[in-house]
């Protein structure tokens, strides 16, 4: 196969000469013509000019900030390069969704035009409106040309959340006190995935998130049972497990199981999280008074509060007012 960028490639001027398995770089938005040789008894038997025009290509999409809240102040900025060519675009942007990983500006429940004229680099906050917040949400970057739309090969993502407290987002899933809950676990930086454990004697240390943020109280985690419900079994993610919880207005929270330990080992349950409370109850075999558990059995779907003696670490989810 002879490749040139003019009406008539020939052996002598092509750019490329191939075998039918080859691969190539070609620049993008370029025409290119190519035509099938094959030698014979040492004459070219030669096949008719064909031609094909390159897209645009439009680059990887970077996020500065995993999570993006309800103020312009906490929308995080989404960028994507576009290697051109001198093609000229009718529309350029980004497109959303909570429920589809690959985005389209026919599929997405929210379409950013950044451009519509000859550009090289997009750049746009990555706020949805009226999303579901706690949700992951995909975007792609695309761009329309007179022939045809393109779009970033791959998808990234952020998580909607209702706002940010100190730096550190939360989720306001509707309970009647106002209360918010943390996006994510003390120790970690993801909704999904489970963070330290801590032992029972650290409980009464401030807060590394500042004086704004706490743990829960019984009455507390009673109002978060009362108001929500598990939707899953459970979630498998490429870290571990989490379940899906939605709040009574609709937005969801994500609590990571991973069982809880004593002294001497951890029982590493994936279908159980037990977090710790603030209050404590009396144990009447030790008369002591030992700290709350929140627990979520994902196996039978359900919430309890309980104080077991015998455990001594647990998961941390923080409240905020």
């Amino acid at each position: 196969i002879v490749l040139g960028c003019t009406h008539y490639p020939f052996v002598k001027n092509a750019i490329e000469k191939v075998n039918s398995t080859s691969t190539i770089g070609l620049e993008p938005n370029t025409t290119y013509y190519y035509k099938m040789i094959r030698r014979r008894g040492g004459y070219d038997l030669e096949g008719d000019v064909k031609s094909f025009t390159t897209p645009i290509e439009v680059g990887y999409i970077t996020i500065s900030s995993l999570y993006s809240g309800p103020s312009e102040s906490e929308q995080p900025t989404i960028c994507s390069n576009l290697l051109l060519n001198g093609a000229n675009i009718k529309e350029a942007g980004f497109c959303f969704s909570q429920e589809s990983e690959k985005p389209t500006i026919t599929n997405g429940e929210k379409k950013v035009i950044t451009c519509n004229s000859s550009t090289s680099r997009l750049e746009s906050k990555a706020y949805l409106d009226n999303g579901v917040k706690g949700k992951n949400t995909y975007v792609r970057a695309y761009c329309v040309t007179e022939r045809d739309t393109i779009y970033s090969a791959e998808s990234a993502s952020f998580y909607l959340v209702s706002g940010f407290k100190d730096g550190f987002p939360y989720i306001d899933l509707g309970l009647p006190s106002g209360l918010k809950w943390a996006v994510y676990n003390d120790g970690s930086d993801e909704p999904t995935v489970g963070g330290k454990m801590i032992h029972e004697e650290k409980l009464s240390q401030k807060t590394s998130w500042g004086d704004n943020w706490r743990l829960p109280t019984k009455e507390e985690a009673l109002e978060f049972i009362a108001n929500c419900k598990l939707k899953n079994s459970w979630y498998v993610f490429h870290n571990g497990q989490s379940g899906a919880i939605e709040g009574k207005n609709g937005n969801v929270i994500y609590i990571p199981y991973g069982g809880w330990g004593n002294c001497n080992y951890y029982i590493t349950d994936i279908t159980d999280g037990y977090y710790w409370l603030s209050t404590k109850s009396y144990d009447w075999l030790t008369e002591e008074l030992i700290p709350d558990i929140f627990n979520i059995d994902s196996y039978r779907k359900e919430f309890e509060i309980t104080s077991y003696r015998n455990i001594k670490y647990a998961q941390i989810r923080y409240v905020t007012e």
